[in-house]
């Protein structure tokens, strides 16, 4: 059907394709590589961090007493403002709690509508 001569083009087409594919993949293969890197430090370092975390949360305790008592000594209005955020951050998070809660019951209630007179 076909002359000996196309079929050798097409086997040494067949061929070059082949071998560019196979550059290909291997230029993918090295650069998904590189891109995982990164991704094996940070990894790496979330294991180093749940080794050292306990450690961490025990070390605070006493860093944070220290620290307290240096702001107590030194100024006022950063200490003030210390002792004030947890009430205020609370106090935020009521008003939230409250107005998402009356824009619930708003969207719930329907709208009754006024008499025309």
């Amino acid at each position: 059907m076909y002359p000996d001569k196309d079929l050798g083009q097409i086997e040494r087409r067949k061929a070059s394709i082949r071998a560019r594919i196979h550059r290909r993949r291997m230029d993918c293969i090295e650069l998904c590589g590189e891109l995982a890197r990164p991704v094996g430090w940070i990894d790496a370092g979330m294991a180093r961090w749940r080794c050292l975390s306990p450690w961490a949360r025990l070390a605070m305790v006493p860093i944070g007493l220290m620290a307290g008592q240096r702001l107590r000594r030194g100024r006022r209005t950063l200490t003030r403002i210390v002792q004030l955020a947890p009430m205020v951050v609370s106090l935020v998070r009521t008003a939230r709690h409250y107005r998402a809660s009356r824009s619930k019951a708003a969207a719930r209630t329907p709208v009754q509508p006024t008499p025309i007179p």
